[in-house]
């Protein structure tokens, strides 16, 4: 589901359990830097929270410099979703496993190259996981969101993206596009017969975006408390599941203190994973 949706849902039902208006107000753009550094400087007091994204801990090791901390200038209110993502080609070509997809690129060299969501987004680093992991060298081409990947992906112009769930699923059922795997380590139930990357030869490779919230900084526990424990009400709820499930998203409801852990071992993750592979955003 997009970022900007799975928000509204999240607003509109802790709204109803509030009683009182939930307003969000979408700063888009520099990988989520905007909404972060307004979120940093707001009073601690509760009413302003920030829906974040897998961005928060990767951009970190692409930028020389954040107008804030991303652990220390925050306060982790709960991990709300994952949701991992599909390795997609067009069925144009003759690529019918991840092993063809390999060999495909070996035998293309330098003229392979695979697209993204973004510089930083889980889409570049799943393929730079991927390549690495493969022995491949693929150009890497970021686009400006998963829309602009995904058409150039069905114009050819790239050989492979790993693609969300949502952008993907409609076009892999209509045969528009082939798609080879999946970045989690289940199968998604809505395309059982679509294997893992660990199924499709390629041990330890689990990759999933992923969004949580948080609240400034010096936020006092029980208000960190009371908002997790309605944010979670909300992530439990049927409705919330049925919608999160059909676009290949599950809710992943825990502590604070689980998230913060969290949040700590994800950054160290991508730290070293753009450390050792060479990547510098475009």
């Amino acid at each position: 589901m997009e970022y900007s949706v799975r928000t509204r849902i999240i607003g509109q039902k802790l709204t109803e359990r509030w009683g009182q208006p939930v307003i969000i107000d979408s700063k888009p753009g520099a990988s989520g830097v905007v909404g972060g550094e307004i979120t940093a400087k707001a009073d601690p007091d509760g009413y302003t929270i920030l829906m974040i994204s897998g961005l928060h801990t990767s951009t970190p090791s692409l930028l020389d410099k954040l107008p804030y901390d991303p652990l220390k200038d925050f306060e982790p209110v709960i991990r709300v979703a994952a949701s991992p993502l599909i390795l997609v080609v067009n069925p144009e070509t003759s690529v019918k496993s991840v092993q063809d997809l390999v060999a495909t690129a070996k035998s293309q060299g330098g003229k392979a190259a695979f697209g993204s969501a973004g510089a930083g987004s889980p889409s570049h680093l799943s393929g730079e996981v991927f390549s690495r992991m493969a022995k491949l060298e693929p150009t890497h081409v970021p686009y400006k969101g998963a829309g602009q990947s995904t058409n150039d992906l069905l114009g050819n112009h790239v050989m492979f993206i790993f693609n969300n769930p949502l952008s993907s699923i409609p076009l892999v059922e209509s045969g528009k596009l082939r798609a080879l795997a999946v970045t989690s380590n289940r199968r998604l139930p809505v395309l059982p017969n679509l294997p893992t990357m660990v199924e499709a030869g390629f041990p330890d490779f689990e990759v999933v975006a992923w969004w949580g919230v948080l609240s400034p900084a010096k936020t006092p526990r029980d208000i960190v408390d009371k908002l997790n424990a309605t944010v979670k009400e909300v992530l439990l709820s049927k409705e919330v599941e049925e919608q999160f499930s059909k676009n290949g998203v599950y809710a992943t409801p825990g502590t604070p203190q689980e998230f913060a852990t969290f949040l700590k071992d994800d950054m160290a993750l991508w730290t070293k994973i753009t450390k050792e592979g060479g990547v510098r955003p475009e």
